[in-house]
């Protein structure tokens, strides 16, 4: 590590060079371009350089500037920073670092190393010198003092420029110090990681391990569950296979049996009930006789206790003081005991295979009795069964000539329907109540005319209400004669008479049309056999809107509408 920090430096110190040469180069056609000014106006080397020198250094600079940028932009990151240290280095300019290649440029070097001396000895010679104007001194002095100033200038640059170097390079061993301490703390971090690598391999493999005998137990566990599941289960088929056996041998059992057996595990019960509800009377009658002892000794010492303090002893009631004290435990009741069972089943009765056998006897000739029984019903259910065929086909055909009247009865009800609506909308639109009383008597005169036709009966003369009456109950019958007809021929029948309506309906409203057609033409024949009207004299004009006459209209009763609408519905 030491040593590539070292080679480092040393490329870093080798780059610097090269730009301090580069800066000096620059220097050099400075001063070549300032001493040839100087030629040019005579006996003044120290003459400042024109602007357009000026601009031309400038954008010299700025030119090597740019080219320094695109170098270091192709350069790779890794090398950067070595690369922007090494073009900030300096070194401190002498004048055996400047190249000179030009024999002029180094006659006018030497030139301007004389005039400076010769300044320097003008300024602290003897004073022993030839008398000169005063406007040559003041020159002279103006010139020494830009050349002093120059020089200051250039001395301060100089340190500056020293003070740069000798701090870069200061950074420079401290960035390499810096480097060498990453370095040893990154062999650390690297040692550290390896170390620890180590030992996350060491406890992966250990986990791993671990991991493959809990999986390995796991499936032993399994298997065991699997196999204990499959012997439960066929535990369960036996125990729900010997509960089949037990509950059939149960209904083999005597009842008489059953009820004994019941009747004695109800005694014991009962009795160990009561013996429960014995043995907690005896503690609460021990607890109370044990408070009423405490209280007596509690009253006895009180009342000893006031009369050695002379006072009188105090009157307790020492029952109500126990029946306090014995307020959270009540008295317990053999009503409030809860029977408990043991949890015994009661006895088999089958104890030998022989009472199984003499059951079976018992119970086949139960059977042989049995199927003598059920013989003779299913023969008189075939007799039954003969007599409601019989009796169904007398009943279809009495339902077909009941079908026949009922539709038609159905035609009647639907033309009355279709009456009473129009009726109603004439009634709503009636003024008064003389077409009310007409179109009530209307409705009873087509009752009448349905009652006749459906019942027949007319010798007795009934109300209306009670015409309403019987055609509804008729009507019921009926329907309740359908509802047990065949679904099918019901269907077919009600589609047959659909069909006849419509066809009746058709007809209906065909011959409205041609009747309307027909009044229609008759009232076209009136208008075009009638004279025209042709307007005589002046057409009125308007002077003032005529009076408007108000129609009192007048509104239908209430009550009288709710009768109408009665009527309607029971029609």
């Amino acid at each position: 590590m030491a040593a590539a920090s070292r080679g480092r430096r040393t490329g870093m110190s080798r780059a610097g060079k090269a730009v301090v040469g580069g800066t000096r180069g620059s220097a050099a056609a400075a001063a070549a371009a300032s001493a040839g000014s100087s030629e040019a106006a005579g006996s003044n080397p120290f003459l400042l350089p024109t602007g357009e020198e000026l601009f031309r250094l400038r954008e010299i600079e700025k030119a090597k500037r740019q080219e320094r940028k695109r170098e270091l932009a192709r350069v790779p990151v890794w090398q950067k920073t070595a690369e922007m240290h090494r073009a900030g280095a300096f070194k401190r300019l002498t004048e055996d670092d400047i190249p000179i290649t030009d024999e002029a440029a180094r006659a006018r070097i030497a030139k301007t190393k004389r005039l400076v001396s010769a300044a320097t000895s003008a300024m602290t010679g003897s004073k022993h010198r030839d008398r000169e104007r005063m406007t040559d001194f003041l020159d002279k002095k103006h010139k020494m003092f830009l050349v002093q100033m120059t020089l200051d200038t250039k001395r301060e640059e100089i340190q500056k420029l020293e003070r740069k170097a000798q701090a870069k390079e200061e950074a420079l061993k401290k960035s390499e110090l810096m480097l060498e301490e990453d370095a040893i703390r990154f062999d650390a971090f690297l040692k550290e990681n390896d170390r620890e690598a180590f030992e996350a391999i060491k406890s992966a493999e250990a986990k791993a391990l671990e991991k493959q005998k809990k999986q390995a137990r796991i499936k032993e566990l399994k298997y065991r569950c699997t196999s204990l599941a499959n012997e439960i289960s066929k535990l369960e088929l036996t125990l729900e296979e010997y509960k089949g056996y037990r509950e059939f041998l149960v209904g083999l059992t005597p009842p008489a049996w059953l009820d004994e057996r019941r009747e004695e595990k109800a005694a014991r019960q009962e009795a160990r009930r009561m013996e429960r509800f014995n043995r907690r009377h005896r503690e609460w009658a021990d607890m109370r006789d044990a408070i009423e002892r405490r209280v007596r000794a509690e009253v006895e010492s009180a009342r000893k206790r006031a009369i050695k303090e002379g006072r009188a002893p105090p009157e307790t009631n020492v029952a109500a003081v126990v029946a306090s004290r014995l307020a959270g435990h009540p008295e317990p009741r053999a009503e409030d005991e809860e029977g408990e069972s043991s949890g015994e089943d009661l006895p088999m009765y089958f104890e030998r295979p022989e009472q199984l056998l003499e059951q079976f006897k018992e119970k086949e000739n139960e059977n042989l009795f049995l199927i003598q029984h059920n013989q003779q019903i299913e023969q008189q259910l075939e007799e039954l069964r003969a007599q409601l065929r019989s009796t169904e086909a007398a009943m279809t055909a009495q339902t077909t000539a009941l079908e026949s009247g009922l539709e038609g009865l159905k035609a009647q009800i639907r033309d009355e329907e279709a009456k009473a609506d129009d009726l109603v909308r004439r009634v709503s639109k009636a003024a008064g109540d003389g077409a009310q009383e007409a179109m009530l008597e209307k409705l009873g005169e087509r009752i009448d005319a349905v009652y006749k036709a459906c019942v027949g009966d007319t010798t007795s003369r009934p109300s209306r209400i009670d015409m309403l009456t019987k055609l509804e109950g008729k009507l019921e019958s009926l329907l309740a004669t359908i509802s047990m007809m065949p679904r099918a021929y019901v269907a077919k029948m009600e589609k047959e008479l659909e069909s006849r309506r419509r066809k009746q309906k058709q007809k209906e409203r065909k011959q409205q049309q041609e009747d309307l057609q027909r009044h229609r033409l008759e009232l076209s024949i009136q208008r075009s056999a009638a004279p025209a009207k042709k307007p005589k004299g002046k057409p009125l004009m308007f002077r003032s809107a005529p009076i408007k006459k108000k129609v009192k209209k007048e509104k239908p009763d209430p009550e009288k509408i709710r009768e109408l609408e009665e009527m309607r519905f029971l029609t």
